[in-house]
């Protein structure tokens, strides 16, 4: 999240003013929400504040589908780079690497929601 001290806090009420679809520009298979939100929230002088938001939001299966093929192109870049260093220490009659310890993302590390919250700032 970002602007994590300035999140809003005692929120009061809150209004969606607009969402619009985004394609993430590091993986084109991948679609999401930005969504603006005006909120009404308690400040820590007691006194109310309006304040409008964006939000990234995703529908929580294509956010895991998104970090399932980040975790496939890190994998590989692992599985690669091990490959050249056992390479390189065969050349210098180092010993070779044990191969990289390869986790699959789960899906219980996201949310059991259908929509999840990635990034959240003030205007």
């Amino acid at each position: 999240m970002d602007e994590k001290n300035n999140l809003p806090i005692e929120i009061q009420s809150w209004d969606v003013l607009k969402q619009e679809q985004k394609i993430d520009e590091d993986d084109k298979d991948s679609q999401y929400n930005e969504v603006s939100v005006k909120i009404i929230s308690i400040a820590p002088g007691g006194f109310p504040v309006t304040q409008t938001w964006k939000a990234t939001v995703w529908k929580t299966d294509d956010f895991f589908e998104m970090q399932k093929r980040s975790s496939a192109k890190f994998d590989q870049v692992l599985i690669d780079s091990n490959k050249t260093i056992n390479q390189m220490n065969e050349q210098i009659g180092e010993a070779k690497l044990p191969p990289p310890t390869l986790t699959a993302p789960s899906k219980n590390d996201i949310t059991a929601n259908t929509h999840c919250v990635t990034g959240f700032r003030s205007y």
